[in-house]
């Protein structure tokens, strides 16, 4: 039982590490979608962009995790508002 628990947290530790990776190249363009709307005079929030985005996750996840990756989208949304106003 141990083996199997160990082996889990290694797969757990892997699509962490992946994700971190995904993360910080989000961020990244984040910012660079913060300049191109600065040098174009656009707002940061795009409420229908936002929208999509969520309801994306209706369509691609499944009923149970639903609401925990809306979540996670919602957490992603406002921290890339956030790096765009820098």
């Amino acid at each position: 039982m141990e083996q199997d628990l160990y082996t889990l947290r290694r797969q757990i530790d892997q699509i962490d590490a992946n994700m971190l990776a995904l993360f910080t190249q989000r961020m990244e363009i984040a910012q660079a979608i913060g300049r191109s709307k600065q040098a174009q005079n656009l707002p940061i929030e795009d409420h229908t962009r936002e929208q999509v985005m969520l309801q994306k996750i209706d369509a691609t996840i499944k009923p149970e995790l639903q609401v925990y990756a809306k979540q996670l989208q919602q957490l992603l949304i406002s921290m890339a508002k956030e790096i765009q106003t820098y």
